[in-house]
């Protein structure tokens, strides 16, 4: 009977082990994405040309695990840059004071990996105000 109890045991502890391991992945790939946004939003502010000016309000850069700025085909982390003006009517889910003040945002969105199809793979949304120099 006590073998029992102890083999239901361990298989139930077994059936936890890839929940435990998806979560361990899943918060890796968060934490590595708000640094990715960290630096992104650091050299916008330090007006990086870029990221800080673009001829086109949308701009897209890929990163590695590390953080560092690599070419598409090795990249494990796909950024989306939109530059924007917030209006309240569009966009309800930005804070109210960047909309009231309608100073320029950033939107950034990381999605990882880059080798599975975009509507399948974890996305993390950032939005920063920022200010322009004139």
């Amino acid at each position: 009977m006590a073998i029992a109890v102890i083999s239901f045991a361990f298989v139930a502890i077994l059936g936890l082990l890839p929940v435990g391991l998806s979560a361990s992945i899943e918060a890796q790939r968060e934490t590595r994405a708000a640094f990715i946004a960290r630096g992104i939003f650091a050299n916008i502010a330090a007006g990086v040309p870029q990221w800080a000016t673009s001829e086109s309000p949308e701009t897209t850069i890929f990163f590695n695990e590390a953080g560092e700025q690599v070419a598409e085909k090795n990249a494990t982390f796909e950024a989306r840059l939109e530059r924007s003006v917030p209006d309240t009517q569009t966009s309800p889910e930005l804070n109210p004071d960047f909309a009231v003040t309608r100073l320029p945002c950033v939107r950034l969105e990381l999605s990882t990996p880059t080798d599975v199809p975009y509507s399948k793979r974890s996305k993390y949304v950032f939005v920063q105000a920022v200010r322009e120099e004139r």
